[in-house]
């Protein structure tokens, strides 16, 4: 009922399983296979889909995890009337034996375009397996047009950036539909030596600014005055959001290269406000938002303390088991 589409980012691993791709591909209908010339890295690759894809409708599933054909199926049948949706996440299930990471099932919530959209719907998950977006109405709209001239500053969450465009244009949902199994990462980070990466201090602090210039453009492109208070409750949610990661998810990693918990979290709350000073109507809500952003330091602080020993022992006994696994295959 659809094609299947597996671009190889000129990868220099697994030849031989693209190869039986490709020559698969060339006697099957429905099944597509193209390799790019260049690595793209993530966000190429990502930008590519809008430019390669065939259908109106294109579904990510990211190479270590597995397609759900039943759900996408579906799913599939709903896509001819959900023409004006610029963007869909559907849900993913861990593979029997796996561990839940980045698996959720959603409950089915359609948003209109507008500040909630962007808040619940454009700043929720990083993840990419799973999202859908519709390829003819975002390329009429110009977003990938949007992304591939602000690439440098999205080359991390590009599909946020796009999932944000759709949340403040189009209509967006999530759905219940389980359309792909999380299968296990190939590796888990160490806290030393993976710190100089996309998930240390640094990185989190720019992908923060870019994140605050992606939610700045819808308002931006809105006809009448600014929304304000739309605006600083999405704020308030991409600044929550972020305390959490630099507070507590990646916490573990930081005081592995000897940075104070607590130092870390109120600098990142001073550097959120700081971020906002600039924009329309700050002193308006700038009581306001350090208050919440204050508590919110203070609740991963409480919560990382409470869990660290925890964390720590996760981390090394799922490296151990992954290479055992590893090993055995």
């Amino acid at each position: 009922d659809y094609p299947i589409l597996i671009l190889d980012n000129n990868s220099t691993l697994c030849k031989r399983d693209y190869k039986k791709i490709e020559d698969l591909a060339k006697v099957t209908d429905g099944l597509n296979y193209i390799r790019h010339q260049n690595n793209l890295l993530f966000e190429g690759n990502f930008l590519s889909m809008f430019r390669v894809v065939p259908s109106p409708f294109f579904l990510i599933v990211s190479d270590e995890d597995e397609p759900n054909f039943e759900g996408i199926s579906q799913l599939n049948k709903r896509l001819p009337e959900m023409k004006d949706y610029g963007s869909l996440r559907a849900s993913m299930a861990p593979i029997e034996g796996a561990l839940k990471r980045q698996s959720h099932i959603w409950d089915t919530k359609e948003y209109s375009a507008g500040p909630e959209a962007i808040k619940w719907f454009g700043l929720t998950g990083n993840y990419a397996s799973g999202a859908i977006y519709n390829r003819k109405l975002l390329v009429e709209l110009g977003f990938d047009k949007r992304l591939e001239d602000n690439m440098n500053e999205h080359r991390i969450y590009p599909h946020l950036y796009m999932n944000i465009l759709a949340a403040g244009s189009t209509k967006t949902a999530f759905c219940s539909e389980v359309v792909c199994f999380e299968g296990e990462p190939t590796e888990i980070g160490d806290h030393e030596t993976d710190y100089f990466g996309p998930y240390s201090y640094g990185q989190r602090l720019d992908q923060f600014v870019s994140l605050r210039n992606a939610i700045l453009e819808p308002f931006a492109m809105a006809d009448g005055d600014f929304d304000s208070e739309g605006f600083f409750s999405c704020y308030i949610h991409l600044s929550h959001k972020y305390l959490k990661l630099v507070s507590y998810v990646n916490m573990v990693m930081y005081e592995a290269h000897l940075m104070d918990q607590k130092l870390i979290t109120n600098s990142f709350v001073a550097f959120c406000i700081s971020c906002a000073q600039g924009m329309p109507d700050f002193e308006t809500h700038k009581d306001s938002l350090f208050r919440v952003l204050t508590n919110y330091g203070n609740k991963y602080r409480a919560v990382y303390e409470k869990n660290k020993i925890i964390r720590s022992q996760f981390f090394v006994s799922e490296k151990r088991r992954l290479a055992e696994l590893s090993a055995s295959q």
